[in-house]
């Protein structure tokens, strides 16, 4: 249960994190309501280094959360959950079902990451 369980508190995770970050987004770009003047001081204070560093976790966690989404999707229309099975003890739970559909989409996830690195810090 560690591949599902994890990936959704991590989900949880990274919503809220990309919630933060919305907030802050719609701060920083009402100051353009203020005129050019307010709006060049406010991106004046939201760039360097570890800005972009930030804007890198935020792509990282947006695509960790958008994957989970998808195999949370499957999951809830009955893919990757296997068949159901009479109740007999020990119980056996759909863990062993969902993990390759977890793993894939945590494979996907660091695969998105990776392509976005390469154009975030090398070919940006």
């Amino acid at each position: 249960m560690a591949a599902a369980g994890g990936a959704s508190s991590g989900t949880c995770t990274t919503g809220l994190g990309l919630l933060f970050y919305f907030l802050l987004h719609i701060l920083v770009t009402s100051a353009r309501a203020f005129g050019a003047d307010a709006w060049a001081a406010s991106m004046a204070r939201v760039t360097g280094g570890v800005f972009v560093v930030g804007e890198f976790l935020v792509f990282m966690a947006f695509a960790f959360h958008a994957a989970n989404g998808v195999r949370l999707v499957l999951v809830e229309l009955g893919w990757g959950i296997g068949n159901p099975i009479e109740p007999v003890y020990p119980y056996r739970t759909s863990v062993h079902e969902q993990r390759p559909l977890a793993l894939g989409v945590m494979v996907l996830a660091g695969l998105i990451v990776l392509a976005g690195g390469l154009d975030f810090f090398i070919l940006h």
